[in-house]
């Protein structure tokens, strides 16, 4: 309720007194109002819904009262409220008119889009995709060398930068390896051996990875296989990352049996089954929550500690033994890499001492990131930075970036290259996925389609096109509404303002949610005023046979007070009286100021002295403009004995901001 009050302090500017303007005065005898009430076009036998079996249905504004009966002050407030309520018909008007059907257009076309791309994805698996596969490789096995070559060819980089790159290239396709080997996407049943990273394939080949036929060719079954131990056995198990000394351990299973000093590459066999069926990947695979850390399993504690080069850690004491025996496996002692050297003096170079995490970051951050590594060193020349960034790890990039939300999440860093190598359904990035498709770097790659499959990517990028139009067309009719159709409402508000700046009569006012439901011949109205929002009036009728109806301690709250309620079907009006008593503030006319561009106004405000030991009462007359339900009525405060009004006044209200949010609900729109 207190959100509702808040959206009707816009509405509540209008009704402001200066300090000037006169205080309250003793009250005196007040006739009806006689200040003339503004009239709307409305339909009438739409009055507040109370037709419908079951309704209901919030209004918000204002209750106005004042010490004199006539005056200009008055009347040009009251008239203010009347453009309110057709500037906010007319809103109404507009989200049904253009921002629900621009939205629900968007919509289709969206759903469009997605029902092309399926189809896309579908017809591309008629490919031949043993060529695509030999066509991509034939591009990517010589790209970073023939690229870097070029470089130095055209004097951008050095023959030192040349052999730089080069050997952190080398150190970043071994982190790639490590990044698949832990990758939960290992666990699926692939055709053909999964990559780690196409633009790699040639220095895995000339390692000698992947060699090992039985473990690393083609399925045998359409269903695809396992290919867990070809990636490990025949790739990490012969990583420069794993250091060769001995460990001293107790591995279960290791060769020779028993021995006292064990190698890392033993130890990590003893976890590898030829099916894969070892303890290795099914300790990658557990998504046994970690004790006291809900937020993290095991599996991705391990993925952590292999990615990073640490020891396994102590909970895998009894969550797997057999990995604990051997736990040193993972520790590298990883030495200081000095800034600027590539090998030491050994002429081994410094990446094979560091972890396959940083490693990872060599072609991932992009141009002008401050990591350990660089691919392609800087110099002096931001343009010439930039160009070779574009020709070399700009191709790359696209590729290699890892979602590292919450940990290291790695993403199978080439999906793209094997979307259209016939291993569909990877984690991409929405921004790379036309890298490959439609990207300068295999320009022949159209040459593999069908017919079917190019008429298909036709209709694809017509709906991407029709999409794109409409969403443009949404976006503009969302920013004329909020700053034609909103600001033409506040521009109202703001500029009746002003009329409390008028000499004329003292104007009382005070901002209300009034809340009317009918179930059956059950009619409730619930009425509080704006900063006495827990002093709530409730009044309750049973309109068959005008007699009070109970009311449920949930129904009036902690601090609900019953009120009276009278309903006349004929006009559709609606009476609700409730006693001031010896707590007169709950009619809610304390003393507070509001910020009206900056500056603070109070309102007049009829001293609660006054209030004591009388009666509040509103009658409420429902209408409909257009789609909006308003409210209209009026106000009286009345003496002791019920009847006598010490003032009078009027109640305006309409139900705007709350269908406006069911609108916006309904239909997806934003706020």
């Amino acid at each position: 309720m207190q959100s509702k009050i808040a959206r009707a302090l816009m509405v509540l500017m209008v009704f402001v007194a200066p300090i000037g303007c006169g205080r309250a005065k003793a009250p005196q005898i007040q006739p009806r109002g006689t200040v003339v009430a503004p009239a709307y076009p409305v339909d009438a036998t739409q009055a507040l819904q109370l037709a419908e079996a079951k309704t209901t249905i919030e209004f918000n504004s204002n209750v106005l009262l004042w010490d004199q009966p006539t005056g200009p002050q008055v009347q040009a407030i009251l008239d203010s409220t009347r453009q309110t309520r057709l500037l906010r018909a007319d809103a109404l008007d507009t989200i049904n008119r253009e921002l629900i059907p621009a939205k629900k257009k968007v919509d289709g076309l969206q759903a469009a889009l997605q029902t092309a791309k399926q189809k896309v994805e579908s017809a591309g698996t008629a490919r031949d995709q043993v060529a695509i596969r030999a066509y991509i490789h034939s591009v990517t096995d010589q790209y970073v060398e023939t690229t870097l070559k070029d470089l130095v060819a055209a004097n951008a980089i050095s023959a030192a930068d040349q052999t730089h790159a080069n050997l952190l290239w080398e150190g970043y396709c071994e982190g790639k390896l490590w990044e698949l080997a832990v990758s939960p996407l290992l666990s699926r049943l692939y055709a053909t051996r999964p990559t780690p990273n196409g633009f790699c394939d040639a220095y895995y080949t000339r390692k000698g990875y992947f060699a090992d036929a039985e473990l690393c060719g083609p399925a045998a079954s359409a269903d695809g296989k396992n290919y867990f131990s070809c990636i490990w056995t025949a790739g990490v198990l012969k990583s420069p990352l794993i250091p060769t000394t001995g460990i001293a351990a107790n591995c279960a299973n290791v060769t020779p049996p028993g021995a006292k000093l064990v190698t890392r590459p033993q130890a990590i066999a003893s976890w590898i089954a030829r099916d894969g069926s070892g303890p290795l990947q099914k300790a990658l695979r557990d998504d046994t929550a970690l004790p006291n850390l809900k937020t993290k399993t095991f599996g991705q504690l391990l993925v952590e500690t292999i990615l990073g080069g640490q020891q396994i850690p102590l909970q895998f004491k009894t969550q797997s033994p057999e990995l604990f025996s051997c736990r040193k496996a993972f520790n590298n002692n990883l030495a200081s890499v000095p800034a600027g050297r590539d090998v030491d003096a050994s002429g081994v170079p410094y990446w094979q001492q560091d972890n396959p995490n940083n490693l990872l970051d060599i072609v991932e951050a992009g141009e002008g990131s401050a990591l350990r590594y660089t691919l392609l060193p800087k110099t002096d020349h931001t343009e010439l930075d930039h160009a070779n960034f574009v020709k070399l790890g700009g191709v790359i990039a696209p590729f290699s970036v890892r979602d590292k939300t919450g940990g290291i999440k790695p993403s199978y860093s080439d999906s793209q290259l094997n979307e259209v190598i016939g291993q569909p359904g990877l984690v991409t990035i929405a921004a790379n996925i036309d890298v490959v498709e439609m990207g300068p770097l295999f320009p022949k790659l159209t040459s593999f389609e069908t017919k079917a499959l190019s008429d298909l990517k036709a209709a694809q990028a017509n709906a991407m096109a029709d999409l794109a139009k409409a969403q443009d067309e949404w976006d503009a009719k969302k920013v004329a509404f909020n700053k034609v159709t909103m600001e033409a409402i506040k521009v109202n508000i703001t500029d009746a303002a002003k009329v409390g700046e008028v000499e004329g009569a003292s104007v009382f006012l005070n901002t209300y949610v009034m809340k009317i439901e009918k179930d059956g011949d059950r009619l409730k109205v619930r009425l509080a005023f704006e900063q006495m929002t827990d002093q709530v009036q409730v009044g309750c009728l049973n309109i068959a046979t005008g007699s009070a109806c109970d009311l449920t301690p949930e129904e009036l709250g902690p601090n609900g007070h019953v009120a009276r309620i009278t309903f006349d079907r004929s006009s559709s009006l609606i009476t609700l009286t409730f006693d001031l008593g010896e707590h007169p503030e709950n009619l809610g006319f304390p003393v507070h100021p509001r910020n009206i561009e900056g500056g603070d106004i109070p309102f007049n405000a009829i001293a609660p002295a006054t209030l004591a030991g009388k009666s509040f009462q509103v009658e409420v007359y429902g209408n409909q403009l257009r789609d909006l339900p308003i409210v209209t009525g009026n106000a009286y405060v009345l003496d002791g004995d019920g009847k006598s009004r010490l003032y009078t006044g009027s109640l305006t209200g309409d139900a705007f901001y709350q269908i406006k949010a069911q609108l916006f609900q309904a239909n997806g729109l934003s706020k």
